[in-house]
């Protein structure tokens, strides 16, 4: 699973991946080192290269590590609101049936 998870009050993002964890579990880990509240602003599915995509394509953003400026263009992205410009088809194509896959699996278990 990728995860969105923000500083309450800040201006950073983490985009990470995490295999056996939920995005919450990953938040109670990450709190511990952080001194700001963390919330998870998105979640969907993936493996590993689809976090190296989401890094690649929001490089521009990245302040350290995992860790991104909230722009515009990610904020979009988060909302669903703002296409990735420069995407292969694949990915674009790929992007859009994980969404599709992820807003299955939330409707079923609601």
């Amino acid at each position: 699973m990728i995860y969105f998870i923000k500083e309450v009050g800040g201006e950073y993002v983490k985009i990470g991946y995490t295999s056996g964890n939920t995005p919450a579990d990953r938040i109670q880990t990450l709190q511990i080192g952080n001194p700001r509240e963390l919330v998870l602003l998105y979640a969907e599915p993936g493996e590993q290269d689809r976090e190296r995509l989401f890094h690649r394509i929001f490089a521009d953003d990245r302040v350290r590590g995992e860790w991104f400026k909230l722009s515009p263009t990610l904020q979009g992205y988060i909302d669903h609101t703002f296409p990735i410009a420069g995407l292969s088809d694949a990915d674009s194509g790929a992007i859009a049936q994980y969404r599709a896959d992820w807003a299955t699996t939330q409707s079923m278990d609601g």
